[in-house]
């Protein structure tokens, strides 16, 4: 089933099984597989609300995997380990780390590599010999790593699929002790599984199973777990022979400008079977605006405007490609007094950045003295890391438990420390003398921006946060952390009178948390299923979204389009762009052109087509009489046609200077300039200035 964005696939798969049940198949025998346990948790919900209490087992495929292991563990084929609580496994792996002297920051990218590895069907050096470019230098942890697993008897999140597959693999008998159990297998979001599950799933089926998957290949987005669109593109078909694919290309979510819109993002994506995205008959028209200006500031008055005309704060999203990306906005968002909830992300308040840049303030003015021993540790630990100092943790350490105990004796202390590399040697002497300014009082009665602008000058942050960091994400986060903290702060406000704004806003975002009704804030990774009656895409500069990386990567930059294709169907009655620069898309729009870029703004933006979505969707739920002109009709045309529709729409020719238009007033005339959205033309009786989508203007 290859079912667009909001086409109802739970609602579907919950049919499915009522159906089955009524046709006297043993609900025993029916197993749905989801990707997350969230997922699960829901689907078992709705399936208990439709068809009631049932036998029908629904689980992740971790957890199918973890029975599977379970069982070859008992039948003494696997080793007999427990699996690793979240605290061991996360101590194991920073064990690792140090064992092969990898920074700790490294932690999460750790896990990520360990992940995609394991998500590959095939042995664990082979796998590690192709890690992608960025995870390479950690193969030497997982080899680590699966040491000390050993060492300490235990299992991993990622063993519980990927052992049993190691284990069916080399045992062939196995898999017929193992296949042709279950009668029916339903697996929802099937674009999101890694090889392991999709091997696993062939092997478990066997001859007896009938197999449903659901899933849309324009919405994987976790190929960096080993996710790839081909398992429901193409190897599914060719794996299972026998299947039949069905297409469920309506969608009950939105109206169509935004399945318009949709359409023309995806379509620079290669995909054969690929289907238009479509409205409904009765859907209600989905609005799409543009904000410009001041990315926070606007993002907010787009959201009080919202709440204003009589909606709740829950039935708004605020989504961005990067996590420090949200940090301006949370701040905005407390600013406003907006309540707000971080789906599964940290609040600004939680990361180590500010926590360096509030003990900058309270070394200034002399607070941090006034707290006990082990909170002052605390704040002194974490000034001591912004920017990196690029020396061990231990030396770390021991200079953090000087400064508490001797702050006098820190400069001093760092002098003779031994490093060969002169420009880290005069980074810590620049820190040094840095500190010796602060605790003196010298930078007391500094304004707290002046004060941070002049921290940041002196240590070179910008350049120390790009070196010394333990990835450019990590140096990147940092350093947008650092701009929004210090751009939230009122001009001419003391360091004194800053710290404790900071802790006010603090304060609120805790207060938050509780409020029921409240705007979700969150990456577009971790929106899957979900949907908002108003959605704000933020972040859609060149270079973040997508990311310069994706931009040399071909494969990368079709899963950050996919990434776009995500963000924007997550909206039903209106979705808002952000736009850092709308002069240059203006006058694509205004055209009805595409291009492959388009200056500073994200690119996708530039292949949207976003006028003519706009104006076609009004048409088509009757708001506009005129069918808009367009120079790219393309996927406007395959939309009415797939729709049913009659109508079609005419492509104009480029506009050019000496293109030959008819007036059916002035007659035939030639364009002689443009000027944004009005033409000059020159008829036989003289010049006039026309708006270009005159309804009276035709091009020839």
């Amino acid at each position: 089933m290859l079912a667009v964005a909001g086409a109802g696939k739970t609602r579907m798969l919950i049919a499915r099984i009522a159906w089955l049940l009524d046709q006297g198949a043993a609900a025993k025998r029916i197993r749905v597989l989801t990707y997350n346990r969230e997922a699960a948790d829901d689907f078992r919900h709705r399936l208990q609300s439709a068809i009631g209490a049932s036998a029908v087992t629904v689980q992740t495929f971790h957890a199918l995997g973890w029975k599977l292991l379970q069982r070859l563990m008992a039948q003494g084929k696997a080793p007999a380990w427990r699996l690793a609580s979240a605290g061991q496994e996360t101590a194991l792996k920073r064990e690792a780390l140090r064992l092969c002297q990898i920074d700790q920051e490294q932690l999460e990218n750790l896990g990520q590599a360990l992940e995609w590895v394991k998500g590959l069907a095939s042995p664990l050096d082979l796998s590690l010999a192709i890690l992608p470019e960025g995870m390479r230098s950690l193969a030497p942890a997982i080899r680590q790593l699966e040491q000390l697993q050993a060492q300490a008897r235990v299992w991993f999140f990622t063993d519980m699929l990927y052992a049993p597959w190691r284990l069916l693999s080399q045992y062939p008998t196995l898999r017929e002790e193992f296949a042709n159990h279950l009668d029916y297998v339903l697996v929802d979001e099937y674009q999101d599984v890694n090889e392991v599950q999709h091997v696993l799933l062939h092997w478990l089926a066997g001859e007896r199973a009938q197999v449903m998957v659901v899933g849309d290949v324009d919405q994987c987005i976790y190929t960096w777990r080993g996710a790839n669109p081909d398992f429901l593109a193409q190897r599914f078909v060719q794996d299972f022979s026998s299947a039949t694919t069905y297409h469920l290309p309506h969608s009950f979510r939105f109206g169509h400008s935004l399945a318009l819109l949709a359409n023309h993002v995806i379509d620079a994506n290669p995909w054969l079977d690929r289907q238009a995205v479509l409205a409904t008959e009765t859907s209600q028209p989905t609005e799409l605006q543009c904000l410009l200006g001041h990315e926070a500031t606007e993002v907010v008055r787009a959201l009080v405007k919202w709440q204003a005309n009589g909606h709740d704060w829950s039935s708004a999203a605020v989504l961005v490609r990067l996590w420090v990306q949200a940090a301006p906005i949370e701040l905005a968002l407390l600013q406003a007094k907006i309540p707000y909830r971080l789906l599964g992300e940290r609040s600004v308040w939680d990361v180590p950045t500010t926590q360096g840049l509030m003990a900058l303030l309270m070394l200034a003015t002399g607070e941090v003295w006034q707290e006990t021993t082990e909170t002052r540790w605390q704040w002194l630990n974490a000034f001591w890391q912004l920017p990196p100092l690029g020396m061990a943790k231990v030396q770390r350490e021991r200079l953090v438990q000087l400064s508490v105990a001797q702050p006098e004796a820190v400069v001093e202390a760092i002098e003779a420390l031994p490093e060969d590399r002169a420009w880290l040697k005069k980074h810590w002497q620049a820190r040094a003398s840095l500190w010796q300014q602060l605790i003196s009082g010298a930078w007391r009665d500094l304004s707290a921006q002046v004060l941070i602008e002049r921290f940041l000058q002196e240590t070179d942050a910008a350049n120390r946060l790009e070196k010394l960091s333990s990835s450019v994400a990590q140096g990147e986060l940092q350093w947008g952390v650092i701009r929004a903290l210090r751009d939230a702060i009122p001009q001419r406000m003391s360091a004194a009178e800053a710290l404790a704004y900071w802790q006010s806003l603090r304060q609120a975002a805790h207060i938050g948390e509780a409020q029921v009704s409240a705007v979700s804030l969150t990456t577009i990774h971790r929106v899957k299923g979900r949907e908002w009656d108003a959605v704000v895409v933020a972040g859609l500069q060149e270079g973040a979204f997508p990311s310069q990386k994706a931009s040399e990567v071909l494969e990368l930059l079709y899963e950050e389009r996919r990434l776009f294709y995500v963000a924007i169907t997550r909206a039903k009655r209106q979705l808002s762009l952000c736009l850092p620069d709308a002069s240059v898309l203006d006058a694509l729009w205004q055209k009805g052109e595409t291009a492959k870029s388009a200056g500073q703004n994200c690119r996708f933006l530039a292949e949207s087509n976003l006028l003519v979505c706009q104006q076609l969707g009004r048409y088509l739920h009757g708001e506009q009489s005129l069918l808009p002109q367009a120079t790219e009709v393309r996927i406007a045309n395959a939309y009415l046609q797939a729709q049913l529709r009659s109508e079609r729409l005419s492509a104009k020719p480029l506009l050019q200077i000496g293109t030959q238009v008819q007036h059916d007033k002035f007659g035939a005339g030639l364009l002689m300039s443009r000027n944004g959205d009005k033409i000059e033309v020159m008829f036989t009786d003289g010049v006039r200035w026309l708006k270009l989508d005159h309804p009276s203007l035709t091009w020839c």
